[in-house]
């Protein structure tokens, strides 16, 4: 029977903060595979790169996960995280929901790692001006109701 991993997945995204990179050797692989909507990492030491560029401006982070599914070896967690990165929605803490894939190997090291989530609320819906431009662009797709 496969140990279930979800305490170690919690664990994962509650320590590491960006600048423990060495933390990582404890949970991937080094011939992981990760993806997001930034793009596809080959490998732990690009995954380190990565997460230091990514983590660079990050003043604080945290994940609250509401499920985590699990298939054998494959889990699927669903979360809300917490941030707040300076130049990003007035420097003030904001909530992104996804979810992650993640696949353990039998040494229970990630082997797989995708996070979806939505790189505008993220990111681009966060920047002074363009935030308040794609707003008024998301407003006008959403159907109007009708009134009877």
């Amino acid at each position: 029977m496969t140990k279930d991993r979800s305490s170690q997945i919690r664990d994962l995204y509650r320590l590491f903060d960006g600048k423990n990179l060495s933390i990582l050797d404890s949970y991937y692989a080094p011939s992981v595979s990760f993806q997001d909507p930034v793009g596809r990492i080959e490998g732990l030491e690009m995954l380190k790169v990565y997460y230091s560029h990514a983590y660079k401006h990050v003043q604080s982070i945290e994940f609250i996960f509401s499920d985590i599914f699990r298939d054998a070896d494959k889990y699927s967690a669903s979360w809300v995280m917490n941030v707040r990165v300076p130049g990003l929605n007035s420097g003030k803490e904001y909530s992104v929901t996804g979810n992650s894939v993640i696949h353990f190997n039998g040494s229970g090291l990630i082997v797989y790692h995708r996070d979806f989530l939505d790189l505008g609320e993220m990111v681009y819906e966060k920047i002074p001006f363009q935030g308040f431009v794609i707003s008024k662009i998301k407003q006008r797709l959403k159907p109007k109701s009708k009134s009877k």
